[in-house]
């Protein structure tokens, strides 16, 4: 795709048949917010087969309180792999700093997997919501993850006899240090975005929804979590608890040639009426409660970092019923943001709704 766009700052319409492109362009702002695709796929598919050109360049210039800021992604081809560059005002950075520029929220009908999907989407869409939230979040993170991959090696190593138990000890304080900061920071946004979601349950759902929560799955909760801690405490209550686990479980990770503890193994769960929403709610409630989470992420970015989000919606209508197509043109309208839509056809949204549209056409 080689497009130039300039938005309207209300509601942009991206119009087109399958295959046109579109998603690609709402990927392409997405890329933007958080350095990386929200597409299932390889990021070597970035780059178009059909042409012969081994880079592609997604390169954009943003507006937010008065101050004009450049962000721009280079992606490279190098032996069969695909390289990526960032960069802001024409100066390379890292992921963490590019992500706390662009302000986005995705809804499409795959956030449906934020309940029937496994484990790992759901850490990823918590991950990518509080690195946007959190500078540091992006940090620690990234180098959680990287800790990780260090220090199954050294158990592989020690499993074979190539290395000793003792060269755990440094590694095991950067998982303790980083991982209870992520474990931290991912309960206390659960506990904001929870009552979130009850109350737009109940303004647009009435009383269906009203017993919906979220359930942190992880074996630091065990650790005397209770609402309402402040964050310090927390966080060392995780960290000695995280400690202990990493003592009494040494054996089992060097059988395993593993690190069996941390962040990367946690979960959350949706509960309705307390039975969980993957085996026991409706394909629709799932439906509607994947919307919910998303809306009441909008709003807690919003209140957090003084400043509405973008709304993509990709091609949401096509699961909706006539009623429900009704509130989300409804929800959408009040929040008064910038928003692109993707749609196959124009006629899924009403004609009062279509009048406020920027309208591109992709073939």
């Amino acid at each position: 795709m080689n497009l130039t766009f300039e938005p309207a700052t209300g509601f942009n319409l991206i119009l087109g048949e399958n295959g046109s492109g579109k998603s690609n362009l709402l990927d392409a702002i997405y890329h933007l917010s958080l350095g990386k695709t929200f597409k299932p796929y390889a990021l070597t598919q970035n780059i178009n087969y059909k042409t012969a050109a081994d880079f592609a360049l997604i390169n954009s210039a943003i507006s937010n309180d008065e101050q004009l800021k450049e962000l721009k992604i280079i992606f490279a081809l190098q032996n069969e792999s695909e390289r990526r560059r960032l960069e802001v005002d024409a100066k390379p950075t890292t992921k963490a700093k590019f992500t706390q520029h662009l302000l986005v929220i995705l809804f499409a009908p795959h956030n449906i997997n934020l309940i029937i999907g496994t484990p790992d989407i759901r850490r990823a869409e918590l991950d990518d919501f509080a690195s946007l939230c959190d500078y540091k979040y992006a940090v620690y993170i990234q180098e959680y993850l990287q800790v990780v991959k260090n220090r199954n090696r050294l158990l592989k190593n020690i499993a074979a006899g190539e290395a000793q138990v003792k060269q755990l000890d440094y590694w095991n304080e950067r998982l303790i240090g980083l991982g209870s900061y992520v474990i931290t920071k991912r309960l206390l946004i659960l506990e904001e975005l929870i009552p979130e979601v009850i109350r737009l349950a109940n303004t647009y759902f009435g009383d269906e929804f009203n017993d919906v929560s979220i359930h942190y799955l992880s074996r630091f909760t065990q650790a005397e979590y209770k609402k309402g801690l402040s964050f310090a405490t927390l966080q060392t209550t995780i960290a000695n608890y995280f400690e202990q686990l990493l003592i009494t479980g040494i054996d089992k990770e060097i059988n395993s040639k593993q690190t069996l503890y941390g962040p990367h193994k946690d979960d959350f769960e949706f509960m309705l009426e307390g039975k969980d929403m993957k085996l026991f709610a409706s394909r629709g409630q799932q439906r509607i409660v994947s919307f919910l989470f998303k809306l009441a992420s909008w709003t807690y970015l919003a209140k957090l970092k003084n400043s509405k989000p973008i709304i993509l919606l990709d091609d949401v209508m096509s699961e909706l019923d006539s009623k429900n197509r009704v509130l989300l043109e409804e929800i959408i309208q009040s929040l008064k943001t910038q928003t692109f839509i993707t749609t196959t056809h124009a006629t899924d949204y009403s004609e009062k709704f279509s009048k406020q549209f920027r309208v591109l056409k992709l073939s």
